[in-house]
């Protein structure tokens, strides 16, 4: 309920940026409601996909291909929305009111697809995480997490002195920790 609730707050910010364009559109610029109900779903995506990923899911992972995941899954969204103004329209609704509908519909289906697949790719396995595993991201080990963790240690330079300190801690000899932390904090 909190990452729907999270997700709700980024998309209003969203649906803003994607709402304003639209009625820029249409009455500016005198584009057919449809279009720019298109417009502005482009422009609420990037705005929902930066707020999502840092602030709802707050996912880690390579931002790239859940970038392009996020935006399969808003496309699919853009599409439908289109497709339920156009119908709103056609029934006679005044086309902010069809875009309410669609907008609240769409966002609920994006959710799932999001939560789902977007920003819930384990890339080691390359698979969806089950529900078991929803959050490792945040804490447990993956495979993925494990061997990226591994990787980020060699990169750094204070990798060795991490390592060995690490060693020392298990075995038991602290004094060597406390000698090694003062090295590395005095240069």
């Amino acid at each position: 309920m909190k990452r729907l609730l999270r997700y709700a707050a980024v998309g209003a910010a969203a649906t803003a940026a994607h709402w304003a364009l639209l009625a820029l559109a249409v009455e500016a610029w005198h584009w057919r409601p449809w279009l720019g109900s298109g417009a502005g779903a482009l422009l609420g995506a990037q705005v929902a996909f930066w707020g999502n990923r840092r602030y709802t899911f707050q996912h880690r992972g390579a931002w790239r291909p859940a970038w392009v995941r996020f935006h399969v899954t808003a496309g699919a969204g853009a599409l439908l929305g289109m497709g339920l103004v156009a119908m709103g329209v056609w029934a006679g609704l005044h086309y902010l009111l069809a875009q309410a509908v669609a907008t609240t519909l769409v966002m609920l289906a994006t959710f799932a697809a999001n939560r789902a697949w977007a920003f819930n790719l384990d890339p080691a396995v390359g698979r969806v995480r089950g529900p078991d595993e929803a959050d490792c991201w945040q804490g447990a080990p993956t495979k993925w997490a494990r061997a990226h963790k591994e990787k980020q240690r060699r990169q750094r330079p204070e990798a060795t002195g991490q390592r060995a300190c690490s060693a020392a801690h298990q075995s038991g000899d602290v004094s060597s920790i406390d000698k090694r932390l003062m090295r590395r904090d005095l240069r």
